[in-house]
């Protein structure tokens, strides 16, 4: 009799663990123009003499790549876009908060895309965060049942293992629609060398310019789709600005106790406040021809292995001999050839520590770079060179 009731008590509980609010209707929303601020003018500006290129910088190593993030905030004027697979609490992460809030406050509109995996467990404190006026917070192919608790969370995507196997690994940092940065980061103390014992040693490139309005693009499709849902559809009380202001207050009481508790970390990472290099960086920017490529969000869906996104609508540049860009939405790259000089080679180096293999599950369009992920997956870190 107890075999026989399980699987209705296991659906029970999933439908238990599953309390939301009523849908409310979908407003869909787009990039603000570059032009609409005054940083992003300034990047226009810059960029018109190259006639269509797009200006590139590699952010190689942790300290350069939280800043960059940091300063893009502080520049903002109309808009940030984010989009991330993943989001781990820590100091910086709550740094780049506080920036966040700040920018919003001054008017800022900012719109953040979260794969639902990030969530578990932080519902209402996403909602929280989006208690703000100015910032709305969307999750792509969230989990409808079984919310609550890690154990109904796990039990649902087990009976919808062929969709939610399926993630967002997208990372983008876009600000005004001007400039933007791709990479292999996500968010999180680990990818900032802000963790003593856990440190993963990415590249990101600060991309600006048309390609950077391109990278908008993509952001509208994800943000946009059926498949990405307002995070206050998840929890059963909407938080209020009264839950905002005191939370808030809490995060600048945690802040506070970091800076007297770590004050060598905390310092090492505000100095994007005290030093900053955002002017120095759009100095040593390289130009060239660039194309953004994307897969649609709609690829989850797909019955079997997905086939080859389409051309995109809005290419940039065209031609043999000219340099190409492309944002690979699963491991968050862009990559380059510039023509008549040679290959541009990029070694992408990470030191994984105990890293799971999902985080760098992805589409696999090209065989080559299923044996890669594979190899990662068993276990085989190191240095991994690509030559394009």
């Amino acid at each position: 009799m107890i075999r026989r009731l399980l699987p209705f008590c296991l659906l029970g509980a999933l439908a238990l663990g599953g309390c939301a609010t009523t849908s409310a209707p979908r407003i869909p929303s787009d990039a603000l123009p570059a032009a609409q601020s005054s940083f992003g003018r300034s990047i226009q500006a810059q960029a018109a003499p190259h006639q269509g290129q797009s200006g590139f910088r590699l952010l190689p190593n942790s300290s350069e790549a939280f800043m960059a993030r940091a300063e893009l905030i502080r520049n903002a004027q109309s808009s940030l876009d984010l989009q991330y697979y993943i989001v781990h609490d820590g100091i910086s992460t709550r740094m780049l908060v506080d920036e966040l809030l700040k920018a919003a406050d001054r008017g800022v509109r900012i719109r953040i895309l979260l794969d639902d995996t990030t969530s578990d467990g932080l519902d209402q404190i996403i909602a929280t965060l989006a208690a703000h006026p100015k910032i709305d917070i969307r999750l792509f192919n969230p989990l409808h049942l079984g919310r609550s608790t890690g154990v109904t969370r796990a039990m649902g995507r087990l009976f919808n293992l062929s969709l939610q196997h399926r993630r967002m690994h997208n990372k983008l940092w876009l600000a005004d629609n001007s400039v933007a940065i791709v990479g292999g980061r996500n968010l999180g103390d680990e990818y900032f060398d802000a963790e003593p014992n856990l440190n993963f040693t990415d590249i990101d490139m600060l991309s600006v310019g048309p390609v950077a309005e391109q990278l908008g693009h993509s952001f509208d499709q994800y943000w946009n789709s059926a498949l990405s849902k307002p995070i206050d559809e998840f929890v059963s009380n909407v938080p209020t600005k009264g839950d905002l202001a005191v939370a808030r207050k809490r995060l600048e009481a945690s802040l506070a106790e970091s800076r007297q508790q770590n004050h060598v970390l905390y310092n090492r990472l505000r100095t994007y406040q005290t030093q900053p290099r955002m002017d120095i960086w759009r100095r040593e920017l390289i130009w060239a021809w660039n194309q953004a490529l994307w897969d649609a969000p709609s690829k989850v869906l797909a019955k079997d292995r997905p086939g080859p996104a389409p051309a995109p609508d809005h290419p940039i540049g065209a031609g043999a001999g000219r340099r190409q860009a492309r944002a690979d939405d699963d491991l968050g790259v862009l990559r380059a050839r510039p023509a008549g000089a040679g290959v541009f080679d990029r070694a992408r180096r990470r030191r994984r520590i105990g890293k799971p293999a999902d985080q760098l599950a992805g589409s696999h369009r090209r065989a080559s770079r299923a044996r890669r992920l594979r190899a990662v997956s068993q276990g085989v870190a190191g240095t991994r060179r690509e030559t394009l």
